[in-house]
């Protein structure tokens, strides 16, 4: 009938509306869509049960509601979306529904019912967030900012002084010798000597390496407990020499040991490695508490869970074997090497474990989604350190994303740097190895600059991004809508169009201040540039006592920089309607301020005079900086004005913080002639008061010796214990 009908329909939109919205081709999705639609219409059948035992009308309700609940669940006309095994159990479970007794629900749990309910709802929810709902990021607290930073760094340094360890093993001439030794033993198969000069080094470097896995073998993560107890020592010159007579070790010993060996060959090699340090708690936890479960929780991580447990076919044993290397955490290390090219001036890749030469690549493809390239350093065989991830990666804005302390590993590779040609720690055993190709440091420290170049020459010709989202944090290109309230692009010229949007170049964003918040960096704003800002800020409700201050007695701060600005009666500094105009560096220059005349030294409308740097001092005028120096000033009837150096929030409002005087440059002998002799006598007064203290202290001890030598006369001296 009609009813019938129009149940039907609502209870299929009511899936399309729970589940179904998504993706067609979503079999997960649409599972979840099922799910949704059955607990609902469960729900809505034991309301229409409940109704019918209890309503006007009793069990001619309860017929009709049961009814209404089978042609509901038939969904004969949808014959995709049900299978036919699923109709025939919900026809069953139907039969069995009418045949219970209507007492029977008056014995239902309805507690544990809304449970079920919720349940399915909660499933729901995580099966629609795993099809790419975004959730809400939970941030990090300052301090576990900080803290988590510290540990980063902190690893980041344990791992570069590892490597540089590892590097000066792979000098050892012991371990030289010995790998020497083995290749003119095998002279007869492979002239190394005559192929390296000759050939083109790649081309050698790859019959170098074929030589070298013929000979050594890589083992496998140690089993047995001795083997465990061997395995978890450190890397020793001892342990690499057991490696070379053993024939067989681990990944990252035979690296060094193939370092060691190109440098027996008299090649230029740099030791190189993948510093997998400490990461931020942003992904697995973080993602885990927001979902209330773990990060696989829904339809795709039961999937996935059902599939790790399913036997796998011959055919189908690479790919899971592939998609299990996405999911388990990188190696301990990944170390290969770097050999240089003297005739093109460039760094050849060698991976002797992996068999790579020249392949850079396909380093960041062997190791998986799961662990991402974030730093990548070579050590050369003087000691200096090179960041060449670049060259390893292959999206630079990806990785950019990863390194938390970009510029603190820059600025660490410059200090070891600088400390290892201040103290020459690799000059000797460079040259006892024969093998620089460059005539000398300064050369060297030219062709690692070229380097740095090219590198970051690559970062800089990426592609343009494909989605909204990957524009937000991109290094090299921008859109519009992704820049901060106080940025602005400069100068206007787009590099592509983007669904319609222009796309700017990164380089080109410049940050907007306020012409006081300029002003306090030692810049003003053009005449010709106030009545053209660059960007207008609407500024949110200030504090009630946030307007009391001006320019000496504080004001508003403003969250730009952090700096308190001019209050609000100035026409500078607001509209009418509350909006702030914000000014590029291009609209402003210098800042040269009034200069002292006849002895008069410019004030603000409060009386003192902002110095937030030595460019703000007035010409003529000099910034003194002496205790009770404005005492002085105001007693020999000097012009002067308090120096306000800074501001601190107190309550409400920013109280100024003053150090100091500006007075002019004719009176500042005379002034501090004179706080001198304030100051010596000053002194002398404390001297005097201190030596008065001093008598009178003595006198006090004097009469109580007197005191005690008459007691001791009169009464006889007290017998002590």
């Amino acid at each position: 009938d009609a009813e019938d009908e129009e149940f039907e329909y609502s209870d299929v939109s009511g899936a399309e509306d729970d589940g179904g919205g998504g993706d067609d081709n979503n079999d997960d999705g649409d599972d979840v869509a099922w799910e949704v639609v059955d607990a609902h219409s469960s729900a809505e059948s034991t309301d229409d049960h409940y109704q019918g035992q209890n309503g006007p009308n009793g069990p001619e309700e309860s017929n009709d509601s049961d009814e209404e609940f089978e042609d509901g669940d038939d969904n004969d006309g949808d014959e995709d979306y049900e299978p036919k095994e699923e109709e025939e159990q919900e026809s069953e479970s139907d039969a069995e529904q009418q045949q219970k007794p209507r007492t029977d629900l008056q014995q239902v749990d309805w507690e544990q019912v809304n449970r079920a309910l919720q349940q399915e709802a909660r499933r729901a929810d995580d099966a629609q967030a795993a099809r790419g709902k975004r959730r809400r990021a939970l941030r990090l607290s300052k301090a576990d900012k900080a803290r988590e930073l510290a540990l980063h760094e902190s690893h980041l340094l344990l791992l570069l002084a590892t490597q540089l360890e590892w590097n000066a093993l792979a000098q050892a001439p012991v371990l030289r010798a010995l790998l020497l030794s083995l290749t003119a033993e095998h002279s007869g198969t492979f002239d190394f000597y005559t192929e390296l000069s000759r050939q083109p080094l790649a081309y050698a470097l790859e019959q170098l390496v074929r030589w070298f896995n013929r000979h050594f073998r890589v083992v496998a993560t140690a089993t047995t407990a001795a083997e465990g107890g061997r395995a978890r020592a450190l890397l020793t010159e001892a342990r690499l020499t057991d490696v070379f007579f053993e024939r067989e070790g681990r990944d990252y010993e035979l690296a060094v040991l193939f370092t060691a060996l190109c440098r027996s060959l008299r090649l230029y090699c740099r030791h190189t490695c993948v510093l997998d340090a400490l990461r931020m708690r942003q992904t697995g936890a973080f993602e885990a508490a927001a979902a209330g479960a773990s990060p696989g929780a829904g339809k795709r991580g039961a999937a996935r869970e059902r599939a790790r447990k399913r036997p796998r076919t011959q055919s189908g044993d690479r790919a899971a074997a592939e998609a299990e290397a996405e999911l388990e955490p990188a190696q301990s290390f990944w170390v290969w090497s770097e050999v240089y090219d003297a005739k093109t001036g460039t760094w050849v890749h060698v991976d002797a474990v992996r068999r790579l030469v020249a392949q850079p690549q396909e380093v960041e493809a062997l190791r998986g989604k799961g662990a991402p390239l974030s730093y990548v350093v070579s050590v050369a065989p003087s000691a200096q350190l090179a960041d060449v991830t670049p060259r390893y990666v292959g999206k630079w804005s990806k990785c950019l994303a990863l390194r938390i302390a970009n510029e603190w590993l820059a600025d660490a590779l410059l200090q070891l740097n600088n400390d290892a040609r201040r103290q020459s720690l690799g000059s000797a055993a460079v040259a006892a190895l024969g093998c620089h190709p460059f005539a000398s440091s300064e050369a060297e420290e030219q062709a690692l600059a070229e380097e740095q170049s090219a590198l970051l020459a690559t970062t800089e010709a990426e592609e343009m991004p494909t989605s909204v989202e990957a524009f937000r944090k991109h290094h090299v290109f921008c859109l519009e809508r992704h820049l901060g309230r106080f940025e602005c692009v400069h100068p206007r010229r787009a590099v592509g169009i983007f669904r319609g949007q222009p796309v700017f170049l990164r380089r080109h964003v410049q940050t907007t201040r306020s012409w006081y918040q300029w002003r306090r960096l030692g810049r003003e704003v053009l005449e010709s540039e106030r009545q053209q800002p660059a960007k207008w800020y609407a500024r949110g409700k200030q504090p009630s006592g946030a307007a009391s201050g001006a320019e000496g007695s504080g004001g508003d701060s403003d969250s730009d920089d952090g700096l308190p600005t001019v209050s609000n009666n100035n026409s500078n500094n607001n509209t009418g309607d509350g909006r702030r105009p914000m000014f590029g560096e291009w609209q402003t220059r210098e800042f040269v301020p009034p200069p002292v005349v006849d002895g008069v030294v410019p004030k603000n409308a409060y009386g003192n005079i902002e110095v937030w740097s030595a460019a703000h001092v007035p010409r003529g005028g000099a910034h003194v900086r002496l205790p009770r120096i404005e005492k002085v000033a105001r007693e020999l009837g000097l012009d002067f004005a308090p120096a306000v150096v800074g501001f601190e929030a107190q309550g409400d409002r920013n109280v100024p913080q003053v150090d100091g005087i500006v007075v002019a440059e004719t009176a500042l002998a005379l002034l501090l002639d004179a706080h001198a002799h304030v100051q010596q006598g000053t002194i002398e007064r404390a001297m005097e008061k201190n030596q008065a203290a001093v008598a009178k202290r003595w006198e006090r001890l004097v009469k109580r010796l007197l005191l005690r030598q008459r007691l001791d006369d009169d009464y006889g001296a007290v017998a002590s214990k």
